[in-house]
Formats: C-alpha cells, structure tokens, sequence
C-alpha cells in the first residue's frame, strides 16, 4: 500500500504579523443556519462536533415542518 502525504498550508497565515501574544478563543457555532439550509433541500453540511446534536435536532425540526407543509 503507498502512503499519501497532503500538506494543506494556511492561506489565512502571515508571516509578517507580530503579537505579543496569543489567546485561544471559542471557536463560534451557528447550528441555527442549518434550518436555513435545510428548507431548500440541501442535505449534507460540515458541523463543529461541539454543536452536532443541537444541529442534529434543528435540522429534525426544519424536516418535520417541511413535511407538514408538503401534506398540507
């Protein structure tokens, strides 16, 4: 079997910048706008595993009212 190496370089890297230091933040979930993907029919997105269930129900939800809808 052959081993596949992928480097994928930062574009959002700048070598020339300078802090004096670095401060890990939160990285910020919006699981809200997977109802609004949802409504037009797309069915596959990329979710923070932090917020995956409250997605998970959201997009549940955003189902269920289509579904309404549509035997209406």
């Amino acid at each position: 079997m052959t081993d596949i190496v992928m480097i994928t370089p930062n574009p959002a890297v700048d070598l020339s910048t300078s802090v004096e230091r670095i401060v890990p933040i939160r990285k910020l979930n919006y699981p809200e706008i997977a109802r609004f993907l949802t409504e037009p029919g797309i069915d596959s997105m990329s979710i923070n595993p932090s917020s995956i269930l409250r997605t998970m129900a959201i997009v549940h939800e955003a189902e269920r009212s289509m579904a309404k809808v549509v035997a209406s």
